[in-house]
């Protein structure tokens, strides 16, 4: 109740799909790890898609997440669609 007047606004959220799918689970790759413990743990991706940019930002991609890579260190896990 602000000065008298009752507000009787709905709330709601609308959900951002990249936050779904960001990963805090103990299956994926955590931040920080190397990449050569990435593949000893999850075996070799699918697909490695070489780095750009500087930093260089690379990625691996295996058949229920993709990880994100700066230089050999995990930036994200990301599960796939």
């Amino acid at each position: 109740m602000v000065g008298g007047l009752v507000f009787n606004i709905p709330a709601h959220a609308d959900r951002v799909s990249i936050n779904e799918r960001m990963s805090h689970n103990k299956n994926v790759p955590v931040r920080g790890a190397m990449m050569k413990d990435v593949e000893a743990k999850f075996g070799a991706p699918i697909k490695k898609v070489p780095a750009v940019g500087q930093p260089g930002i690379s990625r691996w991609q295996y058949v229920a997440f993709t990880v994100y890579f700066e230089n050999n260190r995990v930036l994200h896990s990301v599960l796939n669609d």
